[in-house]
């Protein structure tokens, strides 16, 4: 089993690391995830479990996904229709376009009951760069549930409208 990974999730590395003592064998293509560099994170921690990962340019997703088997990112909420909001690149950076183009599953690793309305409800804190000037660029971006395969959270594994249905009674 090989996934591909974007970003570091509390929750995803959770999952990952209840497999890998749970004896499942798998390896990890992670993304750098800019502008954060949060991959380089993920890999260290996987490898302190013994999980084969491996850090791979943002733009390398269309090269190395035919090797992947699965998607995994996290999420930092969920908005009504099923979509996610997540690390800039899970859209925008193709991460769920190219997987569905691959025919590849991708699954966002969620906590259902923290999630938010949309993707301008969260908080943008603008890092800085080497040079100290502030970014004037998005850290999150939207992924539609069209390319979303299906969503692990505390309730189990949901599809985009059975989250959303989900959401509305939670909320409602």
């Amino acid at each position: 089993m090989c996934l591909l990974v974007h970003s570091y999730s509390r929750v995803v590395m959770g999952l990952l690391r209840h497999c890998a003592k749970s004896n499942v064998r798998f390896r990890v293509f992670v993304t750098e995830s800019r502008p954060t560099d949060k991959g380089r994170k993920v890999v260290e921690e996987l490898k302190e479990y013994n999980i084969l990962a491996q850090l791979i340019l943002d733009s390398a997703v269309g090269y190395i996904i035919d090797k992947v088997d699965l998607v995994l990112t996290g999420a930092e909420g969920v908005v009504e229709n099923g979509g996610v909001v997540n690390s800039i690149g899970t859209l925008q950076g193709r991460i769920a376009v190219v997987a569905k183009a691959a025919m590849k599953p991708y699954y966002a690793a969620i906590f259902v009951r923290i999630s938010p309305i949309g993707q301008y409800d969260l908080p943008h804190p603008s890092p800085k760069s080497e040079t100290d000037e502030e970014w004037r660029h998005p850290l999150v971006d939207y992924t539609p549930p069209i390319y979303i395969s299906g969503l692990v959270t505390d309730l189990g594994i949901l599809t985009p409208s059975a989250v959303s249905a989900e959401l509305l009674r939670l909320w409602y």
